[in-house]
């Protein structure tokens, strides 16, 4: 986000329709895409631009044949501009958007996944660009619409011939939608997209940005801010580096190496959120200081935002489900509730039932404690997860695949999760069926234990597992 004074007490609108007629009448903010490949010439966006746009393609929505208003319409694009435009037309058109995420690689894996949301969306109308019609396949129920036939307005054919330059990969909704867009909007100010592409090649680019357009917010993963400290060590040895980061207030996960260029000592905010929780809800707002001064070997990751309250629970007796709450530091199972959290899972009252404690807490799947002065700090799932490169792989699945792929190879594998020094990355041991074992033996185990890890892959991770 662009340079801002927060607002102690923000306006109120009762609807997001009405938040961004009132930002566009203003006309003084704007939204700027870096298109993959392009750090110096942004395609700039005004928030008037971006309601008139929308009111146009609403009234195409509006026509569709099957179109009802309050009824769930799929939008399955691949980069934020579309993601930000067809969000806001679906809105003006009274429907309820519903943005997809990345479909799998495996044609099986997503063939299922496009089943089970006509499924649950009820056959609802999907908006996708022409050129991954290929994607949906056959038989799927979708009322499936192109971005190009649904275009009305010269600006929107203007987008359209420079839509070539904005194929980057869509971040997660709710943190794209809730955390960036809407929070910018919110606050009146500029907002800026960039294709993660050009900054994790060029992690320096990043510090470039935040410079150049005196951004106030942003926020980035562990792994690439690892990667920014090495590079920024690396380069500073080599040259000297000028920027301005006195404008930059919130990094959600940083480095203290920012504060050489200006940024505030607890620019660095760690925080927790999901999408059952509106993105990001809990944060703290003094680290490092904070968790050095308690010693803490990870930052806690702090405070409930306003909206909502936490709690740590254990088990008490016999029966596992019978709860009480968790003394200070003493670890359990995290639970949420509040105005921000999500009220149920979409035509799915089994798991809304499962996820909900009968006093309306939610439960959030994840271990952690509270300490003395009501900090959160995480200690892990309650399924194991490994995250690499901010993807997130359920241990389980991974052993599952390898084991089917592996078969009689091997007598025994097991996988776990190990650092890189900038992300976990899967490690997998086996023990061989013969001993001594031929190196072509070891490199077809080697070859398919990366095929199968690749197949669960929705999205590109980079890695490569180590074998042993």
């Amino acid at each position: 986000m662009g340079s801002l004074d927060i607002p102690q007490h923000g306006p109120y609108w009762n609807s997001l329709q009405n938040m961004l007629a009132d930002r566009a009448e203003l006309g003084n903010s704007r939204l700027l895409f870096y298109p993959l490949g392009n750090v110096s010439e942004p395609l700039e966006i005004s928030y008037k631009s971006l309601e008139t746009e929308a009111k146009q393609n609403a009234c195409a929505i509006r026509c569709l044949e099957g179109f009802k208003e309050g009824r769930p319409v799929l939008i399955h694009v691949d980069n934020n501009w579309d993601a930000i435009i067809w969000f806001w037309s679906v809105l003006y058109a009274n429907g309820l958007p519903v943005l997809s995420s990345p479909f799998s690689n495996i044609e099986e894996h997503r063939q299922r996944h496009i089943r089970g949301l006509s499924e649950l969306l009820e056959s609802p109308i999907c908006i996708a660009r022409a050129d991954s019609l290929h994607l949906f396949g056959g038989a799927h129920g979708l009322q499936v619409h192109t971005v190009e036939a649904l275009l009305v307005t010269q600006r929107s054919q203007e987008y359209k011939s420079r839509e070539g330059q904005l194929k980057y990969r869509l971040d997660p909704a709710v943190l794209i939608l809730v955390e960036i867009h809407l929070q910018a909007m919110y606050l009146g100010v500029d907002q800026v997209h960039v294709h993660p592409a050009n900054v994790v090649s060029s992690p320096i680019t990043f510090l470039d940005l935040l410079s150049h357009h005196r951004v106030s917010r942003s926020f980035a993963p562990n792994f690439f801010l690892a990667r920014l400290v090495s590079t920024m060590r690396s380069a500073s040895e080599h040259t000297t580096l000028t920027w301005d980061l006195s404008s930059l207030t919130i990094l959600a996960s940083a480095s203290s190496l920012l504060e050489r260029y200006g940024s505030p000592r607890n620019v660095i905010t760690t925080g927790y959120g999901m999408t059952e929780t509106c993105a990001g809800a809990i944060f703290n707002l003094n680290c490092p200081d904070y968790d050095v001064a308690s010693g803490y070997k990870l930052a806690s990751v702090g405070k409930c935002m306003k909206g909502i309250e936490m709690r740590v629970t254990v088990s008490s007796g016999d029966t596992i489900s019978y709860r009480k709450l968790a003394a200070p530091n003493q670890s359990g199972d995290l639970e949420v509730r509040g105005e921000v959290v999500f009220s149920g899972y979409y035509r799915n009252p089994e798991a809304t039932e499962e996820a909900f404690i009968s006093d309306g807490w939610f439960r959030t799947g994840d271990k952690a404690s509270i300490d003395l002065n009501g900090n959160l700090n995480l200690i892990g799932r309650v399924q194991d997860v490994i995250n690499i490169n901010g993807v997130k792989f359920i241990t389980a699945d991974l052993q599952a695949s390898i084991d089917q792929a592996l078969g009689r190879r091997v007598d025994r594998v097991i996988i776990f999760p190990s650092w890189t020094g900038i992300t976990e990355q899967v490690t997998v041991v086996y023990i061989p069926t013969e001993w001594p074992t031929r190196a072509e033996d070891i490199m077809e185990v080697d070859s398919l234990v990366v095929q199968a890890i690749a197949t669960l892959a929705t999205t590109t991770t980079n890695f490569r597992p180590d074998t042993y």
